[in-house]
């Protein structure tokens, strides 16, 4: 079966579409999960988004590597941990990061 067309092959794909958005425009990423956009958050986004990019590359690797479905794996829990201290942040959209929280669950699930 075509890379792009397995399971880890999208997830891939994912990983580096979300990485790129990450990099490029963190504002708008915080901005749609609810977290104030700083310096300190567009940086933490960004470093989000090079781990997003690395997993993404293990993926659609020809053969794809074991070692990025291990980086997507650490990477959901990494931004679980981060979602979950900006839930309790007062400065934060709490509905939006809970919605957040939900998506990369479910994505967490499909990972695993």
């Amino acid at each position: 079966m075509a890379q792009g067309r397995t399971l880890a092959g999208r997830l891939g794909w994912g990983s580096l579409g979300l990485g790129a958005v990450q990099l490029v425009a963190p504002a708008r990423i915080l901005r749609l999960i609810g977290v104030r956009d700083s310096p300190r958050t567009r940086r933490i986004m960004r470093m989000m988004g090079v781990q997003e990019v690395t997993a993404g590359l293990g993926l659609v690797a020809r053969p794809p590597r074991a070692s990025g479905v291990g980086i997507r794996i650490a990477g959901d829990c990494l931004h679980l941990g981060l979602l979950a201290a900006a839930a309790r942040h007062p400065d934060h959209r709490p509905a939006r990061v809970t919605g957040a929280i939900a998506v990369v669950a479910g994505i967490t699930l499909l990972d695993l």
